[in-house]
């Protein structure tokens, strides 16, 4: 089955960050209420999500990029356990997500620092 929109792959950090925010607004079902992407869907959020850090791998380095993916896979796993929102499901995933951008800003400073 094809898709009618592929879900964009962030090519860099700051793209990265910028779709943290919605992955924690869209958050725990990951599903369209303005009918403009009714494909999305936690598959396709995490999808794209775990797609652009592999693109960004490289820059990252082996075990940033290795700590980005546990963050993602287990904040998966807690919005897949409470797609509802009654425990603690969300709460929990957005802390990883959060934790998740907090090791990409710390990994583009030391880039920024490193190049200067």
């Amino acid at each position: 089955m094809s898709r009618l929109h592929e879900p964009y792959i962030r090519k860099n950090i700051v793209e990265i960050k910028d779709f943290i925010a919605c992955i924690i607004l869209w958050s725990p079902k990951f599903l369209d209420t303005t009918g403009y992407f009714p494909e999305r869907n936690i598959d396709t959020v995490f999808h794209s999500l775990n797609e652009s850090l592999r693109l960004m791998q490289q820059k990252l380095g082996e075990e940033t990029y290795l700590k980005l993916r546990d963050l993602s896979d287990r904040a998966r796993a807690c919005f897949e356990a409470d797609p509802d929102d009654k425990a603690d499901g969300r709460r929990k995933g957005c802390a990883l997500i959060y934790e998740l951008e907090d090791l990409l800003k710390k990994t583009a400073r030391t880039r920024r620092s490193r190049s200067q």
